[in-house]
């Protein structure tokens, strides 16, 4: 099932991951942007509402956003991307 699902309004999840899975993943990560991300998943996948994981943690496009990420790439589509371009130069 290739497409995103929207079932009355809300976006279901592709099964890429399990919940112990998903709580594996929170243990080691060291970047909270990630971090933060799987926890919406995992929150999601343990039956949470969006309405209440938008409430808790994120704004409704936001969260819509990461449903969308997860659901085409699993994890590695909510990983930190490092900005594209030239770095900053100080001084």
């Amino acid at each position: 099932m290739e497409q995103i699902l929207l079932m009355r309004g809300m976006l279901e999840l592709k099964e890429h991951n399990t919940i112990e899975e998903l709580k594996k993943e929170i243990r080691k990560t060291k970047d909270g942007r990630y971090l933060l991300r799987v926890q919406c998943i995992l929150l999601r996948k343990e039956g949470m509402k969006p309405g209440e994981i938008e409430e808790l943690l994120i704004s409704r496009n936001t969260y819509s956003k990461w449903i969308k990420r997860y659901n085409e790439k699993g994890l590695e589509g909510l990983k930190t991307k490092k900005p594209s371009g030239r770095k900053k130069k100080m001084g």
